[in-house]
Protein backbone atom coordinates (compact mmCIF):
# COMPACT_ATOMS: atom_id res chain seq x y z
CA UNK A 1 0.00 0.00 0.00
CA UNK A 2 1.50 3.50 -1.09
CA UNK A 3 1.49 5.90 1.86
CA UNK A 4 -0.86 7.98 0.12
CA UNK A 5 -3.47 5.28 0.27
CA UNK A 6 -2.30 4.72 4.24
CA UNK A 7 -2.64 8.61 4.64
CA UNK A 8 -6.29 8.11 3.03
CA UNK A 9 -6.99 5.06 4.98
CA UNK A 10 -5.77 6.96 8.50
CA UNK A 11 -8.10 10.01 7.65
CA UNK A 12 -11.02 8.03 6.83
CA UNK A 13 -10.96 6.09 10.10
CA UNK A 14 -9.72 9.15 12.03
CA UNK A 15 -12.95 10.70 10.52
CA UNK A 16 -15.12 7.86 11.83
CA UNK A 17 -13.37 8.17 15.22
CA UNK A 18 -14.20 11.62 15.89
CA UNK A 19 -16.91 12.02 17.95
CA UNK A 20 -16.47 9.18 19.75
CA UNK A 21 -13.02 9.19 20.61
CA UNK A 22 -10.06 12.07 21.86
CA UNK A 23 -7.71 12.43 19.02
CA UNK A 24 -4.81 11.19 20.84
CA UNK A 25 -6.80 7.84 21.25
CA UNK A 26 -7.06 7.25 17.02
CA UNK A 27 -3.71 5.36 17.21
CA UNK A 28 -4.64 2.93 20.08
CA UNK A 29 -7.83 1.48 17.66
CA UNK A 30 -5.76 2.42 14.14
CA UNK A 31 -2.84 0.64 15.22
CA UNK A 32 -4.17 -2.63 16.60
CA UNK A 33 -6.09 -2.76 13.75
CA UNK A 34 -3.31 -2.17 10.85
CA UNK A 35 -1.85 -5.61 12.85
CA UNK A 36 -4.77 -7.36 12.81
CA UNK A 37 -5.69 -6.99 8.73
CA UNK A 38 -1.90 -7.63 7.62
CA UNK A 39 -2.09 -10.86 10.32
CA UNK A 40 -5.63 -11.31 8.40
CA UNK A 41 -3.60 -10.92 5.03
CA UNK A 42 -0.78 -13.16 5.83
CA UNK A 43 -2.34 -16.41 7.08
CA UNK A 44 -5.03 -17.10 4.82
CA UNK A 45 -2.59 -19.70 2.74
CA UNK A 46 -2.18 -22.18 5.65
CA UNK A 47 -5.55 -21.65 7.59
CA UNK A 48 -7.38 -24.77 6.20
CA UNK A 49 -3.94 -26.80 6.86
CA UNK A 50 -4.30 -25.44 10.75
CA UNK A 51 -8.03 -25.61 11.13
CA UNK A 52 -7.41 -29.68 9.76
CA UNK A 53 -4.67 -29.89 12.22
CA UNK A 54 -6.48 -28.65 14.94
CA UNK A 55 -8.76 -31.02 13.82
CA UNK A 56 -6.48 -33.85 14.16
CA UNK A 57 -5.02 -32.78 18.05
CA UNK A 58 -8.71 -32.86 19.33
CA UNK A 59 -9.00 -36.20 17.52
CA UNK A 60 -6.47 -37.15 19.08
CA UNK A 61 -6.40 -35.59 22.47
CA UNK A 62 -3.00 -33.66 21.79
CA UNK A 63 -2.40 -31.99 25.28
CA UNK A 64 -0.36 -29.42 23.63
CA UNK A 65 -0.91 -29.33 20.21
CA UNK A 66 0.62 -25.61 19.50
CA UNK A 67 3.87 -26.78 18.47
CA UNK A 68 2.02 -29.19 15.00
CA UNK A 69 -0.48 -25.85 14.87
CA UNK A 70 2.70 -23.46 14.37
CA UNK A 71 3.82 -26.34 12.20
CA UNK A 72 0.55 -26.24 10.14
CA UNK A 73 0.75 -22.69 9.50
CA UNK A 74 4.54 -22.30 8.32
CA UNK A 75 4.48 -19.31 10.17
CA UNK A 76 5.54 -18.36 13.74
CA UNK A 77 1.55 -17.73 14.55
CA UNK A 78 -1.51 -19.39 13.61
CA UNK A 79 -5.34 -18.92 14.06
CA UNK A 80 -7.64 -21.60 15.04
CA UNK A 81 -11.24 -19.44 14.48
CA UNK A 82 -12.75 -20.04 11.21
CA UNK A 83 -13.15 -16.34 10.77
CA UNK A 84 -11.08 -13.70 9.15
CA UNK A 85 -11.81 -10.16 7.84
CA UNK A 86 -14.36 -11.42 4.95
CA UNK A 87 -16.15 -13.50 7.59
CA UNK A 88 -16.45 -10.91 10.24
CA UNK A 89 -17.96 -8.16 8.08
CA UNK A 90 -21.33 -9.53 6.48
CA UNK A 91 -22.13 -10.38 10.04
CA UNK A 92 -23.33 -6.78 11.40
CA UNK A 93 -25.13 -7.46 13.97
CA UNK A 94 -22.36 -9.70 15.28
CA UNK A 95 -19.11 -7.96 14.31
CA UNK A 96 -18.31 -7.36 17.70
CA UNK A 97 -18.78 -10.78 19.25
CA UNK A 98 -17.21 -12.64 16.21
CA UNK A 99 -14.46 -10.64 16.14
CA UNK A 100 -13.55 -11.38 19.33
CA UNK A 101 -13.65 -14.84 18.52
CA UNK A 102 -11.45 -14.35 15.35
CA UNK A 103 -8.87 -12.62 17.90
CA UNK A 104 -9.09 -15.17 20.50
CA UNK A 105 -8.39 -17.80 17.75
CA UNK A 106 -4.56 -16.60 17.24
CA UNK A 107 -2.00 -18.12 19.19
CA UNK A 108 -0.62 -16.80 22.41
CA UNK A 109 2.39 -14.45 20.95
CA UNK A 110 -0.02 -12.82 18.90
CA UNK A 111 -2.74 -12.89 21.71
CA UNK A 112 -0.85 -11.31 23.96
CA UNK A 113 0.54 -8.53 21.80
CA UNK A 114 -3.64 -7.85 21.55
CA UNK A 115 -3.81 -8.17 25.78
CA UNK A 116 -1.11 -5.56 26.33
CA UNK A 117 -2.52 -3.23 23.95
CA UNK A 118 -5.86 -3.56 25.43
CA UNK A 119 -7.95 -4.03 22.12
CA UNK A 120 -10.75 -5.40 23.45
CA UNK A 121 -10.74 -2.33 25.39
CA UNK A 122 -11.07 -0.19 22.06
CA UNK A 123 -13.65 -2.89 20.47
CA UNK A 124 -16.27 -2.04 23.44
CA UNK A 125 -15.24 1.53 22.65
CA UNK A 126 -16.01 0.97 19.12
CA UNK A 127 -19.00 -1.36 19.64
CA UNK A 128 -20.91 1.62 21.95
CA UNK A 129 -21.64 4.01 19.31
CA UNK A 130 -21.70 1.06 16.65
CA UNK A 131 -18.58 2.20 14.94
CA UNK A 132 -16.82 -0.94 15.25
CA UNK A 133 -18.81 -2.36 11.77
CA UNK A 134 -17.29 0.95 10.08
CA UNK A 135 -13.81 0.81 11.14
CA UNK A 136 -13.27 -3.06 10.37
CA UNK A 137 -15.56 -2.28 6.71
CA UNK A 138 -12.54 0.70 5.79
CA UNK A 139 -9.74 -1.50 6.88
CA UNK A 140 -11.16 -4.29 4.30
CA UNK A 141 -11.56 -1.96 2.10
CA UNK A 142 -8.54 -0.07 2.06
CA UNK A 143 -6.18 -2.83 3.09
CA UNK A 144 -6.76 -5.56 0.48
CA UNK A 145 -4.68 -8.62 0.58
CA UNK A 146 -2.88 -9.25 -2.33
CA UNK A 147 0.34 -10.54 -3.91
CA UNK A 148 0.04 -13.82 -1.89
CA UNK A 149 -0.87 -11.95 1.66
CA UNK A 150 0.85 -9.08 1.65
CA UNK A 151 -1.35 -6.03 2.30
CA UNK A 152 -1.52 -3.59 -0.66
Amino acid sequence: MSSQNLSTLICAIAELLRCAFRQADYGKVILPFTLLRQLDCVWPLTKQAVLIELETCTRQGSADPNVFLTHASELKFFNTSPLDFDKVLPLLDHVHQNLRVYIHGFSSNISDIFERIEFEKQLDGLARPKLLYKVVRKFAERLCCTNGGAVG
